[in-house]
């Protein structure tokens, strides 16, 4: 629902409920056939309420609040050590909620200079057996977005994109239960783009750098207990995607 109160200012509402298959958190193809329908849907019902301003130069300047209230599926035991996704007691049902709020100041892609900024702190919490509410695995507090554009003369257009998040809260593997924030990510890309014009159709030459600052991501965490030693040192498994990019886009 959008209700304008005047010329600049806009009142934006929505709700819902949604459900779908249970599933694993991390995808296995076919694990479908193992009757996970046993588990029930996966449920949520939710909404937002927001403000959007018109401000001059062509920005508008939102503000949205969420919530939701879940009921997902979620491994019951994370230190298993030989995991079977087909064990009628590997999964389990759980409740959830998930609420936060969101900043988005946005310039329209006219003229010189478009992009926006995107601001996100959220809670994502998981009842745990006793019903109990905690951080879920996939809580990440602040994610920031910032994508600029600029068109030069000629048809030349360069931009950028900045993301930054903080890190989710993980479990450590093998360490009976124990859990640990994540680092901090972020992560710059780079794009440069020349626009044709002919008589019948637009032709686009495009060069992409995902992650020029060559930073790594951290997706996991686990205990690594060494018996000669006697101690007990937590291993990072990290990820760096480093993709550049040449395309040509043609649109008739």
């Amino acid at each position: 629902v959008l209700f304008k109160l005047n010329e600049r200012l806009t009142l934006k509402a929505d709700g819902g409920r949604f459900a779908q298959m249970p599933s694993l958190p991390v995808s296995v193809p076919g694990f479908e056939a193992f009757g996970l329908a046993d588990l029930g849907a996966q449920t949520s019902i939710g909404g937002s309420l927001g403000v959007e301003a018109r401000l001059p130069r062509g920005f508008t300047f939102g503000v949205t609040g969420y919530y939701e209230k879940l009921r997902l599926t979620d491994v019951r035991d994370i230190d298993i050590n030989n995991p079977d996704p087909t064990a009628p007691d590997f999964l389990v049902s759980r409740p959830g909620r998930a609420y936060g709020a969101e900043i988005l100041i946005r310039r329209a892609n006219e003229g010189r200079l478009f992009g926006w900024l995107a601001y996100t702190l959220s809670w994502s919490l998981r009842a745990d057996d006793s019903g109990v509410y905690g951080r879920s695995d996939w809580d990440e507090r602040h994610v920031l977005n910032l994508v600029a554009g600029y068109r030069l003369r000629g048809g030349y257009t360069i931009g950028a994109r900045f993301h930054l998040n903080t890190g989710r809260w993980a479990p450590i593997i093998l360490s009976n239960g124990n859990y640990q924030q994540l680092p901090t990510y972020y992560q710059l890309d780079l794009r440069a783009e020349r626009h044709f014009i002919f008589d019948r159709f637009t032709l686009d030459l495009f060069a992409d750098f995902a992650d020029v600052t060559f930073d790594h991501e951290v997706l996991q965490v686990s205990s690594d207990y060494n018996p000669e030693t006697g101690q007990t040192t937590i291993v990072q498994q990290k990820i760096q995607i480093v993709l550049p990019t040449i395309g040509v886009h043609a649109q008739f």
